[in-house]
């Protein structure tokens, strides 16, 4: 049986393409009843300012059962913060507890940018887990010749197939394949690819083409039969749980679920 986390990049309009006041509420509502039907618990990694809107959401998620994580306050690079690094981390902190009465256990950087300061400070911290990308920023943006070659119009469909195949063969080739100690914390490494590398970002208010609905799904289920006893799946709430893309929770749940009907959290592992 492997082991199965998912986590969730609570952001609200602090990293959507527009930006824009989309129905958050909704949108979180479609996602908590796919988990339900699936009896699977999350992680949500919240951005301090989305917690402060919506107190009732974060209350609900750790009533549930949910873990409850760091993303910072508005989506900050981590990296870039320096000495303030510390007081956004307990910013976020602060109003999460205020909500759920638990202090805060682990983080995701965003935009998965981090440093050796950065986990630094996060074990000051106290944490006891992070989840990112086994890279260090600056380095590029793993994915950007997809993002480069997709904006032109002389590559045909095939070539961009291939381009978002090597992404998904990635994710296997050149991350360790299950969470390990990084200092005193547990790092767990993305084991699938994000949503938004699959489905595109796109916009909230709009469906995403069916080619693209599909092409999530079959990359997903690959990714998990390629995976060993760990996996973990990415999503972002505003892109996986706006228009059709929960079909692609859904459809990626009910393939798992005869496998693995059991999900874990971070303290689980």
């Amino acid at each position: 049986m492997k082991k199965i986390i998912i986590l969730f990049d609570l952001e609200y309009q602090w990293e959507t393409p527009l930006r824009g006041d989309f129905d958050y509420l909704k949108v979180m509502e479609g996602i908590i009843t796919v988990l339900d039907k699936y009896s699977a618990k999350a992680v949500f990694n919240s951005c301090g300012a989305a917690a402060e809107q919506f107190p009732d959401l974060i209350k609900t998620l750790h009533n549930k059962g949910h873990e409850i994580a760091s993303h910072g306050y508005r989506h900050e690079n981590l990296a870039q913060l320096g000495d303030g690094l510390s007081d956004v981390l307990k910013k976020t902190e602060d109003i999460i507890q205020n909500i759920t009465g638990e202090k805060i256990q682990g983080i995701r950087c965003p935009w998965l940018f981090h440093n050796d300061k950065v986990y630094q400070v996060f074990e000051e911290h106290g944490y006891s887990w992070a989840s990112n990308q086994a890279i260090q920023y600056p380095e590029a943006w793993p994915g950007l010749e997809f993002d480069k070659a997709k904006k032109s119009k002389s590559l045909s469909r095939k070539v961009l197939d291939y381009i978002r195949n090597k992404r998904i063969q990635r994710n296997h080739a050149s991350f360790p394949k299950a969470p390990y100690k990084r200092g005193n914390l547990l790092e767990i490494p993305l084991l699938s690819s994000m949503d938004g590398e699959l489905l595109n970002l796109i916009s909230p208010f709009q469906d995403s083409p069916d080619y693209y609905i599909k092409y999530a799904i079959e990359g997903l289920k690959k990714q998990f039969g390629q995976s060993e006893e760990h996996f973990n799946l990415n999503f972002h709430p505003w892109l996986i749980g706006s228009g059709n893309r929960i079909n692609v929770m859904e459809a990626i749940l009910a393939h798992i679920a005869p496998h693995s009907p059991a999900y874990l959290l971070p303290k689980d592992l």
